[in-house]
């Protein structure tokens, strides 16, 4: 493991590889001690370059105390090919390098078990970076002859790996998911399937690093180094939803704790049943027929769902229309707002909750704006968060937000047909058409979509007098709402009046002595 941390991944191997030595009835005591003592004070290596703490040094005390002989755990940093020590370093420092420049050789290793970081850069411009990037084949990978200027670990880990694995040797990684869908990394994944089989990817849930403090999402991938020129097959994949989210805040009640490790258990014996199936040659569904088209390896993109149901739509005698032939964009020079124009103005800045509500609760001058250009909303407008779309952050703008401000996050468009925007709101807030939506949407953590996928994303259609029906009834469930509102602000105001209860002074009050959130 080139980036072991405190060495789990590396004791977890300990323990199954000595556990199934020990439950092996084909050998004898004498060759089973042989064996274990052989894994023990040979066959695991890890690497961290972490100072504070020494990770490495807590990784190799972990495993002293799980039995393990003699680690060879070092502090490196894994991604550098030309291994020395440095004028600066001590005697003991030099001869642990040493050590390491031994047992790190290309073409050495079986098995590789990590979970690289992500979102770390080596750029050509630092110093103290170049050299170590410089030797890396992705700097240059399938780039028209041009030279990158910088790569992610979590690409340059791919390749030290694959330089690190014998030929048939099998890479086992969490990496995430931008790496497997975006354009940016199209050379990456041309890279593994030059060098790699593609054997089994397991898109994990969004939130199974949440207790790290990671929102990032991401997958297992396994990948197997080609020995000759072997041609890539089928390849397994599945889409995990309890896997890692089943891990808590000890403040969570025991009966969820419970329950979330329950299905998480039940979600592993699913995977591995399924695999079993896929490596025999039996059914399954979860596996990905490979095309030298295909070009994402990321669940959503290899078992593409979106309009999944426009059959069935059809065949109910419904008709289906893409937003972007109901709805344009609205005019950007017509719509655009430079605040700084306007230092000494009050500008509404609208946001768009996960409710699919307009908010305007913030109020700045022009010149508190930081935002070049915003666009001026109208009513009738349909925004779209560029960020939460699929997290139902779609807005219809109203009368009461008709001129506040929205940042160039937001997609602004038009219906042809205003009648139709309320009813296009409804819809494309369901879940099912925000999983559309997420289809095409890319990004490590917060994933991003514009109106290039929007515009595609197909809808269905009531005949037009029920749209109009539907429309009306959520305006007026809107005007309702709002006047329920009012009810309480004047109950408010009333108690205010007559006993003080709301005044300015009462809220520096509460500011000097409310306890944190």
């Amino acid at each position: 493991d080139g980036c072991c941390g405190t060495g789990g991944f590396l004791i977890e191997a300990l323990q199954q590889m000595r556990n199934k030595i020990k439950k092996n009835s084909n050998i004898n005591e004498a060759k089973k001690k042989e064996l274990i003592k052989q894994i023990t004070n040979e066959s695991l290596h890890g690497i961290d370059a972490a100072l504070e703490p020494d990770l490495s040094k807590i990784a190799r005390i972990n495993m002293y105390l799980h039995n393990d002989g003699g680690s060879k755990v070092f502090r490196y940093d894994g991604l550098e090919t030309n291994i020395k020590p440095d004028k600066s370093d001590n005697n003991i420092v030099k001869n642990e390098i040493n050590e390491l420049s031994k047992h790190l050789k290309d073409n050495t290793f079986d098995i590789i078990l990590t979970n690289p970081p992500f979102s770390m850069w080596y750029e050509i411009e630092d110093e103290a970076q170049k050299e170590i990037v410089s030797s890396y084949e992705l700097l240059r990978f399938n780039n028209n002859g041009k030279v990158r200027n910088r790569l992610r670990t979590s690409e340059m880990f791919i390749e030290r790996y694959k330089n690190l694995l014998k030929p048939g040797g099998k890479l086992i990684s969490v990496i995430d998911e931008t790496i497997l869908s975006s354009k940016d990394y199209k050379h990456v994944r041309d890279y593994i399937k030059k060098y790699f089989i593609i054997h089994a990817i397991v898109s994990l849930h969004g939130d199974a690093f949440q207790m790290s403090k990671a929102r990032v999402k991401t997958a297992l991938i396994y990948l197997i180094k080609k020995k000759n020129n072997e041609e890539q097959k089928n390849f397994f994949m599945y889409p995990s939803i309890y896997l890692g989210v089943d891990d808590r805040p000890i403040t969570t009640p025991p009966n969820e704790i419970k329950d979330a490790r329950l299905k998480a258990k039940e979600e592993i014996s699913e995977i591995l049943s399924n695999y079993d199936n896929f490596m025999n040659n039996k059914f399954t569904k979860w596996q990905v027929e490979y095309s030298k088209d295909l070009d994402r390896l990321d669940y959503k993109s290899c078992f593409n769902l979106q309009g999944r149901f426009k059959n069935n739509w059809k065949n109910n005698g419904f008709e289906i229309k893409k937003i972007g032939a109901i709805c344009d964009v609205v005019n950007l020079d017509e719509r655009i707002v430079k605040p700084s124009d306007h230092p000494e103005k009050e500008f509404r800045i609208l946001t768009i909750t996960y409710e699919g509500r307009p908010k305007t609760d913030e109020t700045r001058l022009g010149k508190n704006i930081n935002y070049k250009k915003m666009i001026s909303l109208k009513e009738g407008d349909l925004v779209f968060s560029e960020y939460n779309s699929f997290n139902g952050a779609i807005g219809y703008i109203t009368k009461d937000f008709e001129g506040a401000l929205a940042s160039n996050s937001y997609t602004v468009v038009r219906s042809k047909n205003l009648e139709n925007s309320v009813y296009l709101w409804s819809v494309m807030r369901t879940t099912e058409i925000r999983c559309d939506l997420l289809s095409s949407a890319v990004g490590m953590g917060r994933q991003t979509i514009d109106w290039t996928d929007i515009q595609k994303i197909e809808l269905p259609f009531f005949k037009e007098q029920k749209v109009i029906e539907i429309s009306n009834i959520i305006l007026n469930s809107w005007e309702k709402e709002k006047e329920i509102l009012q009810t309480f602000y004047n109950i408010k105001d009333t108690l205010n009046k007559n006993f003080s209860l709301e005044t300015d002074d009462s809220k520096i009050r509460f500011a000097q002595i409310k306890p944190p959130k």
